[in-house]
């Protein structure tokens, strides 16, 4: 064994006082590669799967914020002080659900029809959002009426009070029980 003399670089050991090995910059740059080459469909099948996760990912927060407004209408509408509702209570907040967008179609009715004071080419301007409302209407009546729509359970007393608690958050939307009222209303 050496003797040191309170010298470090003796009392340590060579292979901790040797070199590291250097990243070789010119090693991280993209090579040109053939695009046959296993290379390059692994890159391209990486670049499609990180393209169908955002794609993926949009369509969720779309999906979740569409049921987030539809379960805050339903919250802002509902009365705070009953305990619970009675299943044809339900049904009839359903029923204004459904008719919410009815207002906004008789003002879009108002300014094609002429009753708003307005110039005649600015009367055809609303008419995509006309047909969107349209559409929404149909569809949502369509789906009350075949499968149901699926609202909180508020015919129980636990559920409604846990909803009523609820602010919008879309992480807390599993602790919501939720339950499919379906039903023939008359327009």
């Amino acid at each position: 064994a050496r003797k040191s003399h309170g010298n470090w670089e003796a009392d340590t050991p060579r292979w901790l006082t040797m070199p590291k090995n250097k990243v070789n910059p010119l090693k991280n740059k993209l090579k040109a590669f053939h695009p046959n080459s296993r290379r390059a469909v692994q890159l391209i099948r990486k670049s499609h799967r990180i393209d169908k996760v955002e794609r993926l990912k949009k369509q969720k927060l779309k999906r979740q914020s569409v049921q987030v407004s539809k379960l805050m209408w339903f919250r802002d509408a509902i009365d705070t002080t009953k305990s619970s509702y009675t299943y044809a209570e339900v049904l009839e907040l359903i029923e204004r659900y459904l008719h919410r967008l009815d207002e906004s179609l008789d003002e879009i009715t108002d300014i094609q029809s002429g009753k708003v004071h307005t110039a005649t080419h600015y009367r055809h301007q609303y008419a995509s959002r006309e047909d969107k409302i349209r559409e929404t209407i149909v569809r949502e009546r369509q789906v009350f009426n075949s499968s149901g729509i699926e609202i909180p359970d508020l015919t129980s007393v636990k559920c409604l009070k846990t909803f009523l608690d609820w602010h919008g958050e879309v992480d807390l939307l599993p602790r919501l029980k939720m339950k499919t009222f379906r039903g023939t209303i008359t327009s």
